[in-house]
């Protein structure tokens, strides 16, 4: 029996939570001032106009700013994704694979350089100068 792990919440999200935490206690200070001036002791007075306007414009640049954040979020790859032993290659469905980095490269916001590894470089160096020892030299 295979057991499942706990799937973690994205760092995203607790940066979601927080900008919406700041963006309420931004309207409740609006709202605390304007409080203050209904009893005296802001001597500007009680304007409930421009205390509403604030707390809209709060309100949408809150939600525009935490809209964004989730975006963000699901540039993010999560999930189980099936990679081919032999070619490293994505199963997106039954029928359809495709290469790691073009994968990830259309769904998040990495980009990709090729280079080669020294194992890799080894192999490569190895077979190349085995073919070229068994070749005959070139007149």
């Amino acid at each position: 029996m295979t057991m499942m792990r706990k799937r973690k919440t994205g760092p995203l999200r607790y940066i979601a939570l927080w900008q919406g935490l700041c963006f309420m206690l931004l309207i409740c200070l609006v709202w605390a001032k304007e409080t203050l001036a209904l009893y005296g002791v802001n001597a500007a007075g009680f304007d409930s106009a421009s205390a509403g306007i604030l707390t809209a414009a709060i309100a949408v640049v809150g939600f525009i700013t935490i809209a964004h954040t989730y975006i963000q979020e699901q540039k993010v790859l999560k999930g189980l994704l099936v990679v081919c032993s032999y070619c490293g290659k994505i199963r997106l469905n039954d029928q359809a694979w495709e290469r790691l980095d073009f994968y990830v490269q259309d769904r998040t916001l990495a980009e990709f350089s090729h280079g080669v590894c020294p194992d890799c470089m080894k192999k490569a160096m190895q077979s190349e100068l085995g073919s070229s020892a068994s070749m005959p030299p070139r007149n």
